[in-house]
């Protein structure tokens, strides 16, 4: 369909614009005269039109001025199909309209109740639902993630996109990048978010897998909180690119063969400005929350996936700036706080409904919170071309501070963009100086950056990528048919290494340097396996432990952990896997076994450590029983063993067993730390650890500055979500990160 000129379409709707915009008033009026006496005026700023006042970053210096809502924070057809096919070019443009609609009511709701001076909100399921969508799309419909797709071939596209973005494009009939961007986002938006979760499973059917996994993230491990400023004279500011920022410690890295800039970190805190009295604020679900913490075992076990996701990728005690930020989730209508705690209420049927209401308190965040968030939009807004404020005077006070702070929010100079933000905090410094204000500005310039191979980096992030996106199918077997039984198909675990693009076949006795195998199993059914499945059994086998010192810890009661664990395993995990989890564990037991007796051994003993009568199982099993059934059949075998030979109680439950095998069982219940030193011993074996860490020269400071990520403009592993970098570190994966830098 041939299309009749250009349509300017906002990645900021208008509406969120409106809330910063005043009616113009011409310069020209004469004073107590309705009209003004100019007969021609810029188009879209006659008298009484919507306007905003923005800091416009020219190239030729930064100057203030009033600009039309109407053509503010847009791009000229960006969400058209262009191609001479499509049916309805501007389909998506209509879509977003219409999810504009549903969240603009929510919003209003929101901005009314704060006008009435009311502590708090109340939001239905649905309608936190339909904001929780619309939030996630302000990221990845702006200008940032609109250029990573804008390519007319797949080998524009980043390195890191290229192999996943393909295979999309090939399933759905796709010819460009960006209609795989445009396809990705309608089906988003089409996407029914029911309470069974098929959302997340259609969303990995409908969607580009790197923003499907960052969509399912965004909601599953986020949750989101209303900020408003204690002072009146605070207020949050609007950048063209606020949407995409994320707040965490980044380190810069830097190819040492072709020169190429890449920047990694977590991202603990998005933010959305809606109001110049109102931001939005995602947080993630590692960082502390009052009343869940209140309760010792899932304060614990949120410790646990922070040190197995974020601690174990970019080092230890990895924090978040705002970390002590006075916020919680919203209550609800199904439960209570008793005694600082979240407890069901009586009478509830545990079931989810579409009507459940959701109360969202109105945080009053001190200034030096308000400063932080909007240090953080500043710091990155020369990625852009405006920031969008209410009132000048609050506006310069900010600038100021900013300007002056001594670099833990900002102004860290580094890596590829070193030079851009320096031209940019001395473009602000000259502006404040035309505004007659005197300001000292600090800066501080990382000159010194880590290398890295980036080429291999990719490399095993796509390998990551393929390892989470199998793991997703798994658990959703009846996503496109392709889990099925081993009785339909043959050997399961063959099947699911031949569903990889080009497994690395590698001899055991080549891949494992970790000091845990390094001559190879003697054994025809795993002689030869794809190295990420060496690296998952430990993965594996460390999971196994952190549930065990989980159960031990003696405030808390024992529990089924690791039966769930174990089953999980076992319906999950092909059999050569969970055969390599296996050697793991007897590996441990034999090392243990030497360790207490006081034998000299050498840690890459694997032929003395790893036969068992699982072994035979493989071989009897692997062509004629389910995966599971195979799984569970080696699992009897191997316990049978070690509990003949070990002499337990038989009424062990499985964490005391864990112990009393590796000889820890008889001080855990009052002494904890011999199975954290057994868990660091595990750690210091793994590819990313300590030992393996690049260090700058100095100690760290107790708070170092916070930099926040722009993920369009930084390298990115197939997905950015929490679950792919866990599996970049279960493949191999090292992030040196230099203590004393945030960027």
């Amino acid at each position: 369909m041939a299309l009749v000129g250009t349509q300017y379409q906002h990645f900021i709707p208008q509406f969120i614009l409106k809330s910063f915009s005043h009616p113009f008033v011409c310069p020209e009026t004469p004073e107590n005269k309705p009209k003004c006496k100019k007969k021609h005026h810029e188009k879209y700023k006659y008298p009484g039109d919507q306007v905003v006042n923005r800091l416009r970053l020219s190239p030729d210096g930064f100057t203030v001025d009033e600009h039309p809502v109407r053509r503010i924070c847009g791009i000229a057809d960006m969400y058209t199909d262009k191609k001479e096919t499509a049916q309805l070019p501007r389909l998506l443009e209509i879509k977003f309209s219409a999810l504009e609609g549903q969240a603009s009511r929510i919003i209003r709701k929101i901005v009314t109740a704060h006008q009435a001076c009311k502590d708090s909100v109340t939001l239905m399921r649905t309608e936190r639902d339909i904001l929780r969508k619309f939030l996630f799309l302000l990221i990845y419909r702006g200008p940032g993630h609109y250029r990573r797709f804008d390519h007319e071939s797949i080998d524009d596209c980043h390195p890191s996109d290229q192999p996943s973005l393909k295979k999309y494009m090939d399933k759905h009939n796709l010819q460009r990048p960006i209609d795989a961007w445009l396809y990705s986002l309608s089906a988003i938006i089409d996407l029914d978010m029911d309470l069974r979760d098929e959302w997340a499973k259609q969303a990995y059917r409908s969607v580009y897998y790197g923003i499907a996994a960052d969509f399912v993230e965004h909601i599953a491990n986020y949750w989101v909180a209303i900020c408003t400023p204690a002072s009146e004279d605070q207020e949050f500011i609007l950048t063209d690119t606020g949407y995409n920022v994320s707040e965490g410690p980044t380190v810069h890295y830097r190819d040492r063969e072709t020169g190429e800039h890449a920047a990694l970190g977590p991202s603990f805190h998005y933010f959305t400005t809606i109001t110049p009295k109102l931001v939005i604020v995602v947080r993630s679900r590692h960082l502390p929350e009052p009343f869940e913490d209140a309760n010792p075992e899932v304060k614990f076990e949120r410790g646990l996936l922070r040190k197995m996701t974020t601690d174990l990728l970019f080092g230890k005690d990895t924090m978040s700036i705002l970390e002590d930020m006075p916020v919680h989730k919203p209550f609800n209508n199904y439960s209570s706080i008793v005694d600082g705690r979240v407890t069901p209420k009586p009478g509830w049927d545990g079931k989810l409904r579409p009507n459940d209401e959701f109360s969202f308190p109105f945080f009053k965040v001190k200034t030096s919170h308000m400063r932080i968030i909007n240090g953080l939009l500043l710091d990155h807004a020369f990625h852009g071309s405006i920031i969008v404020f209410d009132r000048k005077a609050v506006f310069l006070n900010l600038l100021q501070w900013y300007l002056e702070e001594p670099c833990e929010v900002g102004k860290n100079l580094a890596g590829q963009h070193h030079d851009a933000r320096k031209e940019y905090v001395t473009q602000l410094a000259y502006f404040m100086e035309n505004e007659g204000r005197k300001v000292k500005t600090n800066m501080t310039s990382w000159l010194g950056e880590h290398s890295i191979d980036l080429r291999r980096l990719r490399e095993i992030g796509m390998e990551g990528a393929r390892w989470t996106e199998e793991f997703s199918r798994e658990r959703n077997s009846e996503i496109e048919g392709e889990h099925k039984d081993a009785t339909d198909t043959g050997s399961n675990a063959q099947e699911y290494h031949d569903r990889r693009a080009n497994p690395e076949p590698v001899q055991t006795s080549q891949e494992w340097q970790n000091e845990v195998m390094t001559k190879g199993a003697k054994h025809d059914s795993a002689s030869i396996v794809p190295a990420e499945d060496l690296r998952a059994s430990l993965a594996m086998f460390q999971v196994w432990m952190k549930k065990a010192e989980l159960d031990f810890k003696d405030t808390l009661s024992t529990s089924n952990r690791l039966q769930v664990l174990l089953s999980d395993y076992q319906d999950r995990q092909p059999t050569t896997r969970f055969w390599l989890f296996l050697k793991q564990f007897r590996y441990a037991i034999w090392e243990s076994d030497q360790n207490v007796e006081g034998k000299e051994h050498d840690p890459r003993s694997w032929d003395e450590a790893s036969l068992g009568p699982e072994d035979g199982a493989t071989r009897t099993t692997m062509r004629t029983a389910k995966q599971s059934e195979a799984n569970a059949m080696m699992w009897e075998r191997f316990i049978t063993d070690v509990r003949k030979t070990r002499t337990p109680d038989p009424d062990f439950n499985l964490a005391e067993l864990t112990a009393f095998l590796l000889r820890v069982g008889g001080e855990v219940y009052t002494v904890k730390s011999k199975l954290e030193e057994l868990l660091r011993g595990m750690e210091e074996r793994v590819p990313l650890n300590a030992k393996t860490r690049e260090t700058s020269p100095g100690k760290a400071k107790k708070n170092q500055p916070a930099q926040a990520i722009q993920p369009a403009q930084t390298l990115r592993l197939p997905q950015e979500d929490t679950r792919a970098y866990f599996a970049a570190f279960v493949l191999g994966v090292t992030f040196p990160v230099p203590p004393g830098s945030h960027g």
